[in-house]
């Protein structure tokens, strides 16, 4: 009995402060140590699964949501449409010295495997995620493959 109650204490103080934290049907959490009591400062490697909530101290953790559903990067020459004001499409130069640009919409979704990654090295949400990552790489793709076309294959 004597052992039980300060093992109950201990329980108690590390329940007090402890807030909800979810991720939604089509979302992924990454808890971030920031303080290595219980276990390894950093990314902790298991992502936390859509529809789940869990309770933990917001002082010594980071909480971060990541949507796995598909999202759409619009890049537009029109100024109202698009993910960006002003003209965003695409500009190439064909094999033979024509310069055309392209409007493009890349379909993408981020790995929910990876996640513990992106928070480490890439952003800490779907938006920066777009911003450093998909957009430069589908911009760098789409030129490389359309560099490759004359005028007429483009066209054609």
């Amino acid at each position: 009995m004597r052992q039980l109650i300060p093992m109950l204490c201990v329980a108690a103080l590390s329940l007090v402060g402890c807030t909800p934290h979810s991720t939604g049907s089509t979302e992924v959490g990454v808890r971030v140590a920031k303080v290595g009591l219980y276990e390894a400062k950093g990314v902790v490697p298991d992502p936390y699964p859509p529809g789940t909530t869990s309770f933990f101290p917001p002082v010594i953790n980071d909480w971060f949501v990541y949507d796995t559903a598909l999202q759409n990067l619009v890049m537009s020459r029109e100024t109202n449409t698009g993910d960006r004001a002003g003209d965003d499409s695409v500009r190439f130069k064909t094999i033979d010295g024509n310069d055309i640009s392209v409007n493009v919409t890349v379909a993408w979704t981020i790995d929910p495997t990876k996640v513990g990654y992106r928070v480490q090295f890439v952003g800490e949400d779907i938006g920066t995620v777009g911003d450093r990552l998909v957009r430069p790489v589908s911009r760098t793709i789409i030129r490389d493959v359309l560099n490759d076309l004359a005028s007429e294959q483009y066209y054609d």
